[in-house]
């Protein structure tokens, strides 16, 4: 009898294991994470913070990160950070777009957007939430665009193998964040946040995966646009090049304004 129950044991630990497998997260669009114990990723991240000695040569650049939340190695990515931030929190929306020389930029008022706004990917994980997936390439600005009709939305750029749902897929449409054209240009652009709509006569063919066109702002505002003069500083480091994007002073100075009007980790 003991012996018959053994057999039942083994059989149902080997079935849970067969259902166990991974999901499609082209089509799920956010990835099941392995199971992590409260004591294994207290120990993961232990060792992150131990002056980072887990963490390759190559990720030394980001090592100024640690004051503003903690690294995990989480799978499939490995090495992901997590931001010490508030709750309703997500990326890409406290800041501001300004067009430059390179493009469009994302101007973060999060005292950690030099970093995870140029480099990487973002994950939305069951477990950890939002976390970012560092990489050392350096880009005017990380993320997806849908333009249509008078509205133009973003996204963070997403992990390899994650799909993000489009904006008018979910009831939510997040991490999409979506305003009118008119007001793309606003300092706090977030609050001028909408639900996706499409004029008569309009659908998702009209919907166009790339940057808003600079004459096409002009036209629908009836202002021209000024290039804001940043400069890139870059600094070798951990056997890479860091690059971080210098602000002039008048741009700097909102950065500072709406830091100061946010609840986010004080900088060191």
């Amino acid at each position: 009898m003991m012996r018959h129950r053994w057999l039942i044991v083994v059989i149902g630990l080997a079935i849970m294991a067969g259902c166990s497998g991974g999901r499609d997260t082209e089509l799920l669009g956010e990835p099941e994470p392995a199971q992590v114990t409260e004591s294994d990723a207290a120990v993961e991240e232990w060792d992150a913070e131990s002056g980072l000695d887990a963490l390759s040569d190559s990720l030394e650049m980001f090592a100024h990160l640690r004051f503003y939340g903690s690294w995990f190695d989480i799978y499939p990515y490995g090495w992901v950070w997590r931001p010490i931030v508030v709750s309703d929190w997500a990326p890409m929306t406290q800041g501001h777009w300004v067009w430059t020389i390179y493009g469009w930029m994302w101007v973060s008022y999060d005292p950690f957007g030099w970093a995870t706004y140029n480099y990487g990917y973002w994950v939305n994980d069951f477990t950890f939430g939002w976390v970012w997936v560092p990489t050392c390439e350096w880009y005017p600005v990380r993320c997806e665009w849908v333009t249509w009709d008078d509205y133009v939305g973003w996204a963070p750029y997403p992990a390899p193998g994650v799909r993000f749902r489009d904006p008018w897929e979910s009831t939510d449409y997040d991490p999409w964040v979506v305003v009118p054209a008119t007001k793309f240009k606003e300092t706090e652009v977030v609050r001028y946040r909408t639900p996706p709509k499409f004029k008569a006569g309009s659908s998702e063919r009209t919907v166009r995966r790339e940057p808003p066109q600079s004459q096409t702002l002009e036209r629908i505002t009836g202002h021209s646009l000024q290039a804001t003069d940043v400069t890139l500083d870059k600094i070798p480091m951990g056997g890479q090049q860091l690059t971080r994007v210098v602000l002039p002073p008048s741009e700097q100075a909102i950065v500072e304004q709406q830091r100061g009007k946010m609840k986010t980790t004080p900088a060191p």
